[in-house]
This record gives C-alpha cells, sequence and structure tokens, in this order.
C-alpha cells in the first residue's frame, strides 16, 4: 500500500492559498487540503470527513477507501 501512497509539502504557496480561501475555518485543515491537491491527490482519506466541507476532491474514511479502492482492484469483494 505504501507504494501506491503519495506523500506531500506545504510551502508559502500552500500557506497563501489557505489564507486567501474563506470557506477554510480551520487552518490546519486547509493546510492539509491544498498539500494534497498541489501533490495531484485525487482523494483525502480521513476519519474527519466532515472538517474537509469544501473540498473539491473526493473525502472518505479509512474502510470505504479500502473497500472501494483496495479491494476492488485487486480482486477482493469483502472485508
Amino acid at each position: 500500500m505504501i507504494e501506491k501512497s503519495r506523500f506531500t509539502s506545504v510551502d508559502e504557496q500552500t500557506v497563501l492559498k489557505v489564507s486567501r480561501n474563506k470557506k477554510i475555518h480551520d487552518f490546519e485543515d486547509g493546510l492539509l487540503y491544498y498539500s494534497a491537491l498541489d501533490s495531484g491527490c485525487i482523494y483525502i482519506v480521513t476519519e474527519d470527513r466532515n472538517d474537509f466541507y469544501f473540498s473539491e476532491v473526493e473525502v472518505l474514511p479509512s474502510r470505504l477507501f479500502i473497500e472501494k479502492y483496495v479491494f476492488k482492484i485487486n480482486g477482493f469483494t469483502d472485508l
């Protein structure tokens, strides 16, 4: 699974994007979000889905991520 993971970074531009987006009320969530977007992530996996109410990419909990992407890709049908 680690081979399929992406790791992101935060720089000055990330901070500026968060500070300019008035929809974001939690600065740290904004940093995570823009860091993910800037790295080309197509979804965010978190148990705190409600924290990303402003997201334009799919946000899902870990169990659903595994069911939807990991198991189906590898041919498994049940957890």
